[in-house]
């Protein structure tokens, strides 16, 4: 199955060319996003909406880009960049009602050395998370997470993640809202859908089982604009919650636990049985994949963990309730939700980073009433750009401003691409005035500039060396200039 699945990937890849320009989007609308950092002006972007857009620059150079905001935006590629690295998270599923599974996380595309055209749109989608199944929910079942996407323009291949699978419902009835989880025991009781590695198969995950196991991590390579690209896909089935592995005091009731959603890169633990005193624990949701494009090791798209909570009708209050039956799944630990408990509803996955909500568990309003909890809604998914920018030296030519003439002053400037401080030398000897002279201006125009008052006549040649202040610049000098200093025809000036 995942060597079926890393072939989609590959045929998607190679064969999808298109551009998706949001609605509305064309260049007149164009805004900046100004980064932080070291010369942070390298690192500016050129974008259809600002909101939620985030660009620095690394101590190590390269430029980071991240897109957290839900819904449409055009990046407009820089006119010189390198080594482009994509991360394309999409939005976590939904956790289901009464005892039910976590939802999945969502799916993730990690592609590195993708050869990007210059001066171009493209267009970057950012999925949300998907619902959480309403209490009263027929079918118990949360919603599948949305998609993300990075969307090549003319020539380029584009790149998208599924939405998480959304977690299985506790409900007597079928699971039918997207929710991608296996069934196992009876009454039904479904687990959280991670997500698959197929680019083709949109937001319906693959199902958990009741001995399911995790799913690696696959790895694959595509040709994109005639450059290899590397690309490794995350996205697992949720485990099912066992229709034995959970039972109340006296054996007579099964099923009443749901399964962890997947995570990324583990597929969601099943449901325990840790002992007679709290047999009503419900399963952890799986873990994230760790990823470190913006400089930090950080986990994406854990899954939800599941929904506990006895179903026992004879409790006399929720504190009674919730003292039989504390124990919540876990959520992922890449943002997943955590499990809800009798009390409570689930917890939803944590905002852009594509974690399955928390499955919920039964809540009890009085003695013998209850009410089915809410499952935690999926958290949103993230596009991120990494990129290595253009640092080489560009410096202008060594300009006079002025007569020519002994006594009289001239106006020596360099213009360079980065700030700095520049030496000015006449025949080989330093400038006293001149020895290091700050630049001035924005990025990319910087001008160093000396005053000098000739002291001579004769021929002389001028020349000056630059040193960035930043490291990933090399040193640089303008050709030099070579000028006959006349003598004065008139008054001293």
């Amino acid at each position: 199955m995942l060597v079926k699945n890393l072939a989609r990937i590959l045929v998607s890849l190679s064969l999808i060319s298109f551009a998706i320009l949001p609605t509305g989007m064309n260049p007149a609308n164009a805004a900046t996003v100004s980064a932080t950092g070291t010369n942070a002006a390298l690192c500016n972007q050129t974008v259809s909406d600002v909101t939620n857009v985030v660009a620095y620059r690394l101590s190590g150079g390269d430029c980071v880009v991240e897109f957290r905001n839900v819904g449409n935006v055009t990046w407009t590629s820089p006119s010189s960049l390198q080594s482009l690295q994509l991360l394309v998270v999409a939005g976590g599923g939904g956790g289901g009602a009464r005892h039910s599974g976590g939802g999945g996380g969502g799916g993730i595309l990690y592609v590195t050395n993708y050869k990007a055209l210059t001066n171009n749109a493209y267009a970057i989608v950012v999925g949300d998370g998907g619902a959480g199944a309403p209490g009263l929910s027929a079918s118990g079942g949360g919603r599948a997470g949305n998609n993300s996407s990075f969307a090549g323009s003319s020539g380029s291949s584009s790149v998208v993640a599924n939405g998480g699978g959304g977690g299985g419902g506790g409900s007597d009835a079928a699971n039918a809202l997207d929710n991608g989880g296996a069934t196992n025991g009876s009454p039904i009781r479904g687990s959280g859908g991670g997500s698959n590695h197929e680019l083709s198969s949109a937001g319906t995950a693959s199902p958990g089982t009741a001995s399911d196991v995790a799913r690696s991590a696959g790895g694959s390579t595509a040709t994109i604009n005639g450059v290899t690209a590397n690309i490794t896909a995350y996205g697992q089935a949720g485990a099912v919650g066992k229709g034995t592995s959970c039972y109340g005091p006296s054996n007579s009731y099964t099923g009443w636990c749901g399964g962890g959603g997947g995570g990324s890169s583990v597929a969601g633990a099943s449901p325990s049985q840790p002992g007679a005193v709290n047999p009503w624990k419900a399963g952890k949701g799986g873990d994230g994949a760790s990823i470190s494009i913006t400089g930090t090791s950080t986990n994406y798209a854990g899954g939800g963990g599941g929904g506990s909570g006895t179903d026992i009708t004879n409790q006399a209050s929720n504190a009674a309730c919730a003292s039989n039956s504390p124990l919540a799944g876990d959520g992922g630990s890449g943002g997943g939700g955590s499990g809800g408990q009798c009390l409570s509803t689930a917890t939803s996955g944590t905002s852009n980073t594509g974690g399955g909500g928390g499955g919920a568990g039964l809540g009890y309003v009085s003695g013998n009433g209850n009410t089915q909890g809410v499952g935690g809604k999926g958290g949103s998914g993230i596009v991120i750009l990494r990129y290595t920018p253009d640092t080489t030296t560009s410096i202008g030519a060594l300009t006079l401003s002025g007569a020519p003439k002994k006594g009289v002053t001239l106006t020596l400037s360099v213009t360079v691409n980065t700030s700095g401080k520049v030496r000015f030398f006449m025949d080989g000897k330093r400038i006293a005035n001149c020895l290091s002279v700050a630049t001035t201006g924005t990025s990319p125009n910087f001008t160093a500039t000396c005053n000098w008052k000739p002291a001579v006549t004769s021929r002389h040649t001028l020349t000056a060396t630059f040193t960035p202040n930043d490291g990933t610049f090399a040193s640089a000098s303008p050709p030099a200039n070579t000028l006959f200093i006349l003598r004065r025809t008139t008054t001293r000036q």
